[in-house]
């Protein structure tokens, strides 16, 4: 009964089952790029699940909400028969969230100046790029870092 369970045929081992030589070599290169990775992962393991949230998964989130917000305006509107307000309502709706996408996630390019924040065209510049850049994204703790005051008291320039 033991010799049953330990092998299912009476024959004896041929060595046929042993694994090829390159088969075992390629096997043992996808285990060490596995070990590899797992390494790298366990060094820089990325960004927390806050910071994820915040820097990329808030975009759909405040999106699915600016939708349903002009969804709303519309079909209030629209049911009034007032297509004028529905329009100035509309494009106001359309540029507090594009103030409001710019103001969290605003990302500067590289080639890019920062707007002035006195003097002529000020205005201008404040009314498309409220902030030098996004509140929730990973230049902004950089930005933020600079403008703390040395003494802890909160700089006004952290604000609009």
């Amino acid at each position: 009964m033991w010799r049953s369970l330990v092998s299912s045929s009476d024959e004896p081992d041929t060595g046929k089952d042993l694994p090829d030589p390159q088969e075992e070599a390629a096997l043992q290169a996808r285990y060490d790029r596995v070990l590899e990775e797992k390494r790298m992962a366990l060094e820089h393991p990325g960004l927390s699940w806050h910071d994820w949230f915040l820097f990329d998964g808030a975009k759909w989130w405040v999106g699915l909400v600016d939708l349903i917000v002009d969804s709303w305006i519309v079909a209030y509107w629209y049911g009034l028969g007032n297509f004028l307000l529905l329009g100035l309502s509309l494009a106001a709706a359309l540029y507090g969230e594009f103030l409001l996408y710019r103001f969290l996630w605003y990302r500067p390019r590289d080639d890019e100046r920062p707007a002035p924040r006195s003097g002529p065209g000020s205005l201008r510049a404040r009314l498309v790029r409220p902030v030098p850049c996004g509140r929730w994204t990973p230049e902004a703790a950089g930005y933020v870092s600079v403008m703390r005051s040395s003494d802890g008291t909160p700089n006004p320039h952290e604000f609009l």
